[in-house]
Protein backbone atom coordinates (compact mmCIF):
# COMPACT_ATOMS: atom_id res chain seq x y z
CA UNK A 1 0.00 0.00 0.00
CA UNK A 2 3.44 2.00 0.31
CA UNK A 3 3.44 4.27 -3.48
CA UNK A 4 6.92 3.80 -4.98
CA UNK A 5 8.09 6.70 -6.84
CA UNK A 6 5.44 8.76 -6.83
CA UNK A 7 5.65 12.39 -5.74
CA UNK A 8 4.49 12.31 -2.11
CA UNK A 9 4.55 15.76 0.43
CA UNK A 10 5.11 16.13 4.46
CA UNK A 11 1.90 16.31 6.10
CA UNK A 12 3.12 15.97 9.30
CA UNK A 13 6.03 15.55 11.68
CA UNK A 14 5.82 14.01 15.13
CA UNK A 15 9.17 12.55 17.25
CA UNK A 16 8.61 9.52 16.48
CA UNK A 17 6.93 9.28 12.34
CA UNK A 18 6.80 11.86 9.49
CA UNK A 19 3.54 11.58 7.53
CA UNK A 20 3.29 11.94 3.91
CA UNK A 21 0.38 12.66 1.78
CA UNK A 22 -0.12 10.61 -1.15
CA UNK A 23 -1.84 12.23 -4.36
CA UNK A 24 -3.23 9.69 -6.03
CA UNK A 25 -5.28 8.26 -3.25
CA UNK A 26 -5.17 10.76 -0.28
CA UNK A 27 -3.96 7.89 2.15
CA UNK A 28 -0.86 8.61 4.14
CA UNK A 29 2.13 7.02 4.35
CA UNK A 30 4.30 7.03 7.25
CA UNK A 31 7.98 6.94 8.09
CA UNK A 32 8.39 5.35 11.08
CA UNK A 33 11.62 3.97 13.48
CA UNK A 34 10.06 1.21 15.81
CA UNK A 35 9.18 -1.68 14.52
CA UNK A 36 5.69 -1.21 16.86
CA UNK A 37 4.62 1.63 14.81
CA UNK A 38 4.25 0.07 11.56
CA UNK A 39 1.44 0.03 9.38
CA UNK A 40 0.46 -1.23 5.96
CA UNK A 41 1.10 2.09 4.91
CA UNK A 42 4.47 2.73 6.50
CA UNK A 43 8.11 2.32 5.68
CA UNK A 44 10.39 1.38 8.37
CA UNK A 45 14.07 3.73 8.37
CA UNK A 46 17.01 3.67 10.60
CA UNK A 47 16.30 7.65 11.30
CA UNK A 48 13.53 9.99 10.73
CA UNK A 49 15.21 12.55 7.87
CA UNK A 50 16.44 15.50 8.98
CA UNK A 51 14.88 19.10 8.51
CA UNK A 52 11.76 18.59 7.03
CA UNK A 53 9.46 20.61 6.39
CA UNK A 54 5.39 20.45 6.14
CA UNK A 55 4.87 20.66 2.12
CA UNK A 56 8.34 19.46 1.09
CA UNK A 57 8.37 16.58 -1.50
CA UNK A 58 9.30 13.18 -0.88
CA UNK A 59 9.63 10.02 -3.15
CA UNK A 60 10.35 6.29 -1.64
CA UNK A 61 12.57 4.17 -4.25
CA UNK A 62 12.82 5.43 -7.62
CA UNK A 63 13.48 8.93 -8.52
CA UNK A 64 11.63 11.90 -8.97
CA UNK A 65 9.77 12.69 -12.49
CA UNK A 66 12.04 14.65 -14.93
CA UNK A 67 11.51 18.56 -14.93
CA UNK A 68 9.78 18.64 -11.35
CA UNK A 69 9.47 21.95 -10.19
CA UNK A 70 10.22 23.17 -6.76
CA UNK A 71 12.89 21.85 -4.58
CA UNK A 72 14.49 18.30 -5.36
CA UNK A 73 12.40 15.41 -3.41
CA UNK A 74 14.11 14.55 -0.37
CA UNK A 75 14.65 10.41 -1.67
CA UNK A 76 13.95 7.46 0.73
CA UNK A 77 15.92 4.47 -0.48
CA UNK A 78 13.72 1.12 -0.04
CA UNK A 79 16.03 -1.31 -2.16
CA UNK A 80 16.25 -4.65 -0.44
CA UNK A 81 13.66 -3.73 2.14
CA UNK A 82 11.29 -6.79 3.10
CA UNK A 83 8.13 -6.08 2.62
CA UNK A 84 5.33 -6.14 5.17
CA UNK A 85 2.09 -7.45 5.02
CA UNK A 86 0.15 -5.96 8.30
CA UNK A 87 -1.51 -9.70 8.41
CA UNK A 88 -2.35 -11.99 10.86
CA UNK A 89 0.48 -15.01 10.80
CA UNK A 90 -0.96 -18.22 10.38
CA UNK A 91 -2.54 -20.12 13.00
CA UNK A 92 -1.51 -23.64 14.52
CA UNK A 93 -4.48 -24.78 17.02
CA UNK A 94 -7.98 -25.20 17.59
CA UNK A 95 -8.10 -20.95 18.33
CA UNK A 96 -8.96 -19.54 21.25
CA UNK A 97 -13.02 -19.56 22.80
CA UNK A 98 -14.21 -15.69 21.71
CA UNK A 99 -15.50 -15.30 24.78
CA UNK A 100 -12.51 -16.00 26.74
CA UNK A 101 -10.69 -13.65 24.74
CA UNK A 102 -12.93 -10.73 25.15
CA UNK A 103 -12.74 -11.49 28.84
CA UNK A 104 -9.17 -11.19 28.75
CA UNK A 105 -8.89 -7.83 26.31
CA UNK A 106 -11.82 -6.51 28.91
CA UNK A 107 -9.72 -7.39 31.85
CA UNK A 108 -6.68 -5.25 30.30
CA UNK A 109 -8.74 -1.91 29.61
CA UNK A 110 -10.68 -2.04 33.04
CA UNK A 111 -7.03 -2.03 34.43
CA UNK A 112 -5.00 0.01 32.21
CA UNK A 113 -7.33 1.43 29.36
CA UNK A 114 -7.12 5.36 28.95
CA UNK A 115 -10.13 7.24 28.76
CA UNK A 116 -11.17 9.81 26.53
CA UNK A 117 -12.71 7.57 23.61
CA UNK A 118 -14.70 4.69 23.54
CA UNK A 119 -13.80 2.98 27.42
CA UNK A 120 -17.31 3.79 28.55
CA UNK A 121 -18.58 0.90 25.95
CA UNK A 122 -16.82 -1.73 28.05
CA UNK A 123 -16.34 -0.70 31.44
CA UNK A 124 -17.72 1.68 34.22
CA UNK A 125 -16.73 4.49 33.08
CA UNK A 126 -19.13 8.06 32.54
CA UNK A 127 -20.64 7.40 29.03
CA UNK A 128 -20.28 10.65 26.96
CA UNK A 129 -21.33 12.04 23.81
CA UNK A 130 -19.17 10.39 21.82
CA UNK A 131 -20.23 7.03 23.42
CA UNK A 132 -23.74 7.85 23.82
CA UNK A 133 -23.78 8.72 19.78
CA UNK A 134 -22.16 5.17 19.55
CA UNK A 135 -24.11 3.15 21.60
CA UNK A 136 -27.13 4.46 19.59
CA UNK A 137 -25.30 3.01 16.67
CA UNK A 138 -24.51 -0.05 17.49
CA UNK A 139 -27.82 -1.22 19.31
CA UNK A 140 -30.31 0.37 16.35
CA UNK A 141 -33.11 -1.78 15.69
CA UNK A 142 -31.82 -4.53 12.62
CA UNK A 143 -27.72 -4.29 12.41
CA UNK A 144 -25.85 -2.09 14.12
CA UNK A 145 -24.87 0.85 12.06
CA UNK A 146 -20.73 0.63 12.24
CA UNK A 147 -20.63 3.17 9.63
CA UNK A 148 -21.80 6.20 11.63
CA UNK A 149 -18.66 5.36 13.84
CA UNK A 150 -16.63 6.89 11.11
CA UNK A 151 -14.52 9.94 12.05
CA UNK A 152 -16.42 10.36 15.02
CA UNK A 153 -14.66 11.92 18.25
CA UNK A 154 -11.55 13.89 18.43
CA UNK A 155 -7.84 12.68 17.42
CA UNK A 156 -5.46 12.39 14.82
CA UNK A 157 -7.09 9.11 14.15
CA UNK A 158 -11.08 9.75 15.68
CA UNK A 159 -11.69 6.96 18.09
CA UNK A 160 -14.58 5.79 16.14
CA UNK A 161 -12.00 5.13 13.40
CA UNK A 162 -9.70 3.04 16.01
CA UNK A 163 -12.60 1.37 17.13
CA UNK A 164 -13.82 0.15 13.85
CA UNK A 165 -9.99 -1.02 13.08
CA UNK A 166 -10.63 -3.53 16.19
CA UNK A 167 -14.48 -4.45 15.18
CA UNK A 168 -12.78 -5.83 11.27
CA UNK A 169 -9.58 -7.43 13.31
CA UNK A 170 -12.21 -9.44 15.62
CA UNK A 171 -13.71 -10.32 12.18
CA UNK A 172 -10.54 -11.23 10.78
CA UNK A 173 -9.99 -13.51 14.05
CA UNK A 174 -13.06 -14.83 13.87
CA UNK A 175 -12.67 -16.10 9.98
CA UNK A 176 -9.17 -16.96 10.04
CA UNK A 177 -9.86 -19.25 13.48
CA UNK A 178 -7.47 -16.82 15.71
CA UNK A 179 -10.98 -16.80 17.79
CA UNK A 180 -13.43 -19.37 18.37
CA UNK A 181 -17.31 -18.49 17.99
CA UNK A 182 -19.55 -19.92 20.71
CA UNK A 183 -21.57 -21.95 17.86
CA UNK A 184 -19.20 -22.64 15.53
CA UNK A 185 -21.57 -24.24 13.37
CA UNK A 186 -23.80 -21.39 12.97
CA UNK A 187 -21.65 -19.18 11.33
CA UNK A 188 -21.03 -18.77 7.88
CA UNK A 189 -18.63 -16.35 5.31
CA UNK A 190 -19.61 -14.41 2.95
CA UNK A 191 -18.08 -13.33 -0.34
CA UNK A 192 -16.16 -10.61 1.52
CA UNK A 193 -15.44 -12.67 4.23
CA UNK A 194 -16.71 -11.85 7.19
CA UNK A 195 -19.24 -13.22 9.16
CA UNK A 196 -22.88 -12.78 7.11
CA UNK A 197 -24.42 -13.38 10.66
CA UNK A 198 -26.60 -9.40 10.66
CA UNK A 199 -23.78 -8.02 13.40
CA UNK A 200 -21.01 -7.75 10.81
CA UNK A 201 -19.26 -4.64 9.57
CA UNK A 202 -20.64 -3.82 6.59
CA UNK A 203 -17.79 -2.83 5.02
CA UNK A 204 -19.44 -0.90 1.48
CA UNK A 205 -21.23 1.45 3.70
CA UNK A 206 -18.07 2.31 5.79
CA UNK A 207 -15.64 2.69 2.91
CA UNK A 208 -18.10 5.01 0.94
CA UNK A 209 -17.85 6.87 4.62
CA UNK A 210 -14.11 7.19 4.53
CA UNK A 211 -14.10 10.77 3.25
CA UNK A 212 -15.96 12.17 6.52
CA UNK A 213 -12.82 11.29 8.42
CA UNK A 214 -9.06 12.63 9.18
CA UNK A 215 -6.46 11.99 6.57
CA UNK A 216 -4.56 9.27 9.54
CA UNK A 217 -8.40 7.70 10.19
CA UNK A 218 -9.16 7.47 6.23
CA UNK A 219 -5.72 5.76 6.02
CA UNK A 220 -6.03 3.29 8.53
CA UNK A 221 -9.58 2.16 8.07
CA UNK A 222 -8.50 1.64 4.58
CA UNK A 223 -6.00 -0.56 4.92
CA UNK A 224 -8.17 -2.55 7.55
CA UNK A 225 -10.87 -3.07 4.88
CA UNK A 226 -7.96 -4.78 3.33
CA UNK A 227 -7.83 -6.58 6.67
CA UNK A 228 -4.22 -5.19 7.21
CA UNK A 229 -3.43 -4.23 10.68
CA UNK A 230 -1.27 -1.97 12.70
CA UNK A 231 1.93 -4.11 14.29
CA UNK A 232 1.18 -3.19 17.78
CA UNK A 233 -2.24 -4.48 17.32
CA UNK A 234 -1.33 -7.50 15.52
CA UNK A 235 1.06 -8.18 18.58
CA UNK A 236 -1.55 -7.70 21.73
CA UNK A 237 -3.78 -10.22 19.79
CA UNK A 238 -1.60 -12.61 18.96
CA UNK A 239 0.19 -12.51 22.91
CA UNK A 240 -3.64 -12.55 24.11
CA UNK A 241 -4.31 -15.35 22.30
CA UNK A 242 -1.01 -17.28 23.05
CA UNK A 243 -1.69 -16.97 26.45
CA UNK A 244 1.06 -14.28 27.35
CA UNK A 245 1.17 -11.42 29.92
CA UNK A 246 -0.64 -8.57 29.07
CA UNK A 247 0.58 -5.27 30.75
CA UNK A 248 -0.19 -1.66 30.15
CA UNK A 249 2.18 -1.16 27.43
CA UNK A 250 0.21 -2.96 25.14
CA UNK A 251 -2.03 0.24 25.34
CA UNK A 252 0.42 2.63 24.68
CA UNK A 253 0.01 3.60 21.07
CA UNK A 254 -1.56 7.00 20.49
CA UNK A 255 -3.45 8.55 23.30
CA UNK A 256 -6.75 6.62 23.86
CA UNK A 257 -6.09 4.89 20.02
CA UNK A 258 -5.21 1.20 21.57
CA UNK A 259 -7.70 1.51 23.55
CA UNK A 260 -10.46 2.16 21.60
CA UNK A 261 -9.17 -0.10 19.18
CA UNK A 262 -9.53 -2.66 21.59
CA UNK A 263 -12.83 -1.64 22.86
CA UNK A 264 -13.27 -2.59 18.98
CA UNK A 265 -11.94 -6.08 19.25
CA UNK A 266 -14.35 -6.67 22.48
CA UNK A 267 -17.46 -5.48 21.32
CA UNK A 268 -17.84 -7.48 17.68
CA UNK A 269 -16.56 -10.33 19.79
CA UNK A 270 -19.43 -10.05 22.33
CA UNK A 271 -21.78 -9.97 19.33
CA UNK A 272 -20.52 -13.20 18.59
CA UNK A 273 -21.20 -14.32 21.48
Amino acid sequence: MVPIAEMLRVHSVFDRAVNLAASSNGALVSLVVRPQDMTATAVLVDRLPAAVAVGGPVVIGGFPAAGADGPPALRIACEGSARWEGRLGAITNDGYPSEGLAHRLEALVRAHGRNGGMLPLVSAAADTPVTRFARAALQSSGRPDWSRLVGLGIGLTPSGDDFLTGALLAERLLVAGYARPHDRGARHADAAGAASDGVSVDRTNLAARLGGTTAPGRTLLAAALEERFPAYLLSLVETAIAGGVLTADHLEHGHSSATDAVCGIIVRLRMEC
